[in-house]
């Protein structure tokens, strides 16, 4: 939902700003929900839903990048 994505993406600002002291150079997409894009300049965030992502599928513009599927500790 546009509610968990902006959730997520104000969780992740939080968290940066917290730990790292790092603020992003840009934010899209967080007035609408369905997709935000973080700048941090060195690393770039992707917040979709599943529909969105699964419309734009981005990693085939990516393929031959490296992946990091991050997850939470337990």
């Amino acid at each position: 939902s546009n509610t968990h994505v902006n959730s997520i993406e104000s969780n992740i600002k939080k968290t940066i700003s917290r730990d790292l002291g790092e603020k992003p150079f840009h934010i899209e997409g967080n007035n609408i929900g369905e997709w935000v894009l973080m700048d941090y300049s060195d690393i770039i965030v992707h917040v979709f839903q599943e529909k969105t992502r699964a419309f734009y599928n981005i990693e085939d513009f990516w393929g031959d990048a490296k992946f990091k599927n991050y997850k939470e500790e337990e």
